[in-house]
């Protein structure tokens, strides 16, 4: 979250639309941030130590290539049992959980004005074309018009203030 934050004011030192939008931009970044948290939480009320470190190691480590081999080292299980305990308890596939967490991010770093080059390089998806791909599938549009409707919303908040 710190770094969320350090990132947003080195965008906002370039920024000279005022404080009023930057505060409204930081607010909208911050609950989007947390509520992060609350959606990626397990499905089923039981929990398991190997979901719980698969989803530290993803959080950590979500900007590099996660190899399965490595994740289920990492939380002392072997892949086929690492997949079949996520799936169960998380709703979805390791993969999907990674994208999303993927996704997330890249809709953070768009929202604080980033090219969509940048943010798909820091979510982890450094090819663009794929990224845009993953983007338009998760949100249901491309990170230009992603990223030009959350200015046009903000824009539209700091005109009723």
């Amino acid at each position: 979250y710190m770094e969320l934050i350090s990132n947003y004011q080195k965008k906002v030192t370039k920024n000279t639309l005022g404080i009023r939008y930057n505060l409204l931009g930081f607010l909208l970044e911050s609950l989007s941030v947390l509520s992060q948290f609350v959606y990626l939480q397990p499905v089923t009320a039981s929990y398991n130590h190997i979901v719980d470190d698969a989803i530290s190691y993803i959080a950590v480590h979500y900007t590099e290539k996660i190899s399965m081999d490595i994740l289920a080292e990492s939380c002392n299980t072997s892949v086929r049992n690492l997949q079949h305990v996520f799936k169960k308890h998380m709703g979805c596939t390791i993969t999907a959980y990674i994208n999303q967490v993927r996704m997330n991010q890249a809709g953070c770093y768009l929202r604080m004005n980033y090219k969509v080059s940048e943010a798909g390089e820091k979510a982890g998806i450094p090819d663009s074309t794929r990224f845009s791909k993953l983007f338009k599938k998760y949100y249901g549009v491309s990170p230009l018009e992603y990223q030009k409707d959350r200015y046009v919303l903000s824009s539209y908040l700091t005109e009723l203030k």
